[in-house]
């Protein structure tokens, strides 16, 4: 039978973009954030694809004083487990994206450092439909397709790579095939995660391993839990996907995550030479090369120079500590500038290294005073409000001392940890009791017990306390590895 000549053409594929997000690098990580309100107040969100569900932070539900209730449930992050709470929440909205009446988030407890966003944006409302993330522009867009089930999605390039997308477990996490020395394995795309690394197991199998040549030890990285994990550099020959080859790769190999179905993590560094399409309609990943280093190397990035010279204060901020840490006496001259810049714009970590170290130098005057301009942008930083009043104290500021940190703890509605120590601050409690606090939670015992002798033995130091000093910091070395005093 011949087919009617009436009979109608296939529809044609529409893809149109129905939003867009503007995108900031935000805090010491050079986190990947987004504006957004929480309750009806501004909030700093955290764009993360590599996270399974959207949470808030503590740093988010503090300042708000929200109702924390606890759950019997974890999250395993790259540190560990972190214990996790429901708040109850009514608005929540990133961009133009809003939404009312929506019940309740979870929130996150334990991070390996103080966040500096409110909330963590998971892949569960990102990937809710199709999505490019391109960071020459710093905007998220999303799309909206029609027809589109077999038509190529790469806009912008004819020759961008097309590959398979499948999600992580159970969630709506993001993964691709890559191959590390032709040795196929499966990447995270990770919007959450500053630098790409791989496992150590991975990284054995593409026969790179801890002892190999050439492989150094680099840093640590912090997410949630509360440990922090050590990272190692080393040079892989090739890096592909699909019909992109990248030779002598420079990647970061980190401890095995536990349950994690995929072996690479591809975070901002790779996404920062590339732009990508979440093409969740059809199941596939787009993606081009922009130009510039793929993957992270060394301490000096062009991208956070030209952050830091278009006035991003956490970019200086970043610069300046690299440069003041140097051995080179013209790379510390550069990150003075750096800090000074960084202080001038009122950096919030910019001027909390600078009231430390002005303390460090016995300026501890001036160090209060720059401790004030930290609280004028965030006095919820239980550790900072210790770090104050032991300046304070020093300065001959005692009863001003226990002024502001009574009024610095009565903005908590529920105090997490570091809380028990203000007490003892203000000589509400022994240490033996504070010590008791601190040990009452096993899973969190050591840590604490280190916060305890660190803050303990500066608060002796600042009353002159010389005999207690070296006793806290016997059992900071014994405990902690480490002289913390």
């Amino acid at each position: 039978m011949c087919c009617s000549a009436n009979a109608a053409e296939p529809a044609k594929c529409r893809y149109a973009m129905v939003g867009s997000l503007p995108l900031q690098y935000h805090g010491t990580g050079m986190n990947l954030t987004t504006e957004g309100q929480i309750e009806g107040t501004p909030a700093i969100m955290l764009i993360d694809t590599g996270a399974t569900t959207t949470l808030l932070t503590r740093f988010g539900t503090d300042k708000r004083a929200l109702r924390r209730n606890p759950i019997v449930r974890a999250f395993a992050g790259v540190g560990g487990l972190s214990r996790v709470f429901r708040v109850p929440i009514n608005h929540f909205q990133i961009g133009p994206i809003r939404s009312e009446q929506m019940g309740s988030l979870l929130e996150i407890d334990e991070m390996g450092s103080r966040p500096d966003f409110d909330a963590i944006v998971g892949s569960d409302f990102l990937l809710t439909m199709d999505i490019e993330i391109s960071l020459a522009e710093k905007k998220i867009k999303y799309f909206s397709p029609q027809n589109c089930e077999d038509t190529f999605l790469g806009y912008w390039n004819p020759n961008a790579v097309v590959v398979p997308m499948e999600f992580s477990g159970n969630s709506r996490r993001p993964m691709i095939e890559v191959a590390i020395n032709g040795v196929k394995m499966n990447a995270l795309i990770d919007t959450g995660s500053y630098v790409s690394t791989i496992a150590v197991s991975a990284a054995a199998r593409a026969g790179v391993d801890l002892s190999s040549p050439g492989v150094k030890q680099s840093g640590r990285v912090a997410g949630v839990g509360q440990k922090q994990i050590r990272l190692h550099e080393a040079t892989f020959k090739t890096f592909a996907v699909g019909d992109e080859t990248i030779q002598n790769a420079a990647l970061q190999i980190s401890d095995d995550l536990i349950n994690a179905d995929f072996d690479i993590i591809l975070g901002t560094d790779f996404l920062r030479s590339h732009r990508v399409l979440f093409a969740v309609s059809q199941k596939n990943v787009y993606l081009s090369y922009n130009g510039g280093p793929p993957f992270n190397k060394g301490a000096a990035n062009s991208w956070v120079e030209k952050e830091a010279e278009t006035g991003n204060g956490y970019a200086q901020f970043k610069l300046g500590v690299a440069g003041l840490n140097s051995n080179d006496n013209a790379s510390r001259i550069a990150g003075k500038t750096w800090m000074d810049k960084a202080v001038a714009n009122k950096n919030l970590p910019a001027l909390h290294f600078m009231a430390l170290q002005l303390g460090q130098d016995g300026r501890y005057v001036d160090s209060v005073a720059l401790f004030e301009q930290v609280f004028e942008l965030d006095s919820y930083d239980i550790t900072a409000q210790l770090e104050m009043f032991v300046m304070r104290t020093k300065a001959g500021q005692l009863e001003q001392a226990k002024r502001g940190l009574t009024q610095g703890m009565a903005q908590f509605k529920w105090a997490p940890w570091p809380a028990p120590i203000t007490d003892y601050y203000l000589g509400k409690i022994e240490l033996d009791d504070l010590l008791r606090e601190a040990n009452s939670e096993s899973d969190l015992a050591n840590r604490r017990r280190c916060d305890v002798y660190h803050h303990a033995g500066a608060l002796q130091d600042a009353l002159g306390q010389a005999a207690q000093v070296k006793v806290l910091s016997d059992k900071a070395t014994a405990e902690c590895g480490a002289n913390l005093i």
